[in-house]
């Protein structure tokens, strides 16, 4: 059975894997990030740090993806107040760096 408190992101990730998810894929990834954070706030600090190993790791067509989830997670604690301004401007100095990143391999692509 699942737990009641994973309930709304069931029904997202049902909804989005069936294709009858209404809206765009950055409400989708906003909605996942939100009730992720909704029941696991406690981990907050290590679901960011992990998205800062992954962004190194992955290639550049996926980098893409994991900085949307990166500002969207950032974003999420800075609205709840669950890091301090000191690791909400680190994690913004993260996010510029690899969008910095991006516009490199996208000028690459596009030459």
């Amino acid at each position: 059975m699942c737990d009641e408190r994973l309930e709304n992101l069931n029904k997202v990730m049902t909804l989005y894997s069936r294709g009858t998810f209404g809206k765009d894929s950055f409400q989708w990834t906003k909605c996942v990030v939100k009730y992720l954070y909704d029941v696991y706030s406690d981990l907050s600090n290590h679901m960011v740090a992990f998205l800062v190993e992954v962004s190194h790791v992955v290639t550049s067509v996926l980098s893409w993806h994991i900085l949307i989830v990166f500002s969207e997670a950032t974003h999420t604690l800075e609205k709840r107040e669950l890091i301090c301004s000191t690791e909400c401007a680190a994690a913004a100095v993260v996010v510029v760096a690899a969008a910095a990143v991006c516009v490199r391999v996208c000028a690459c692509v596009l030459v």
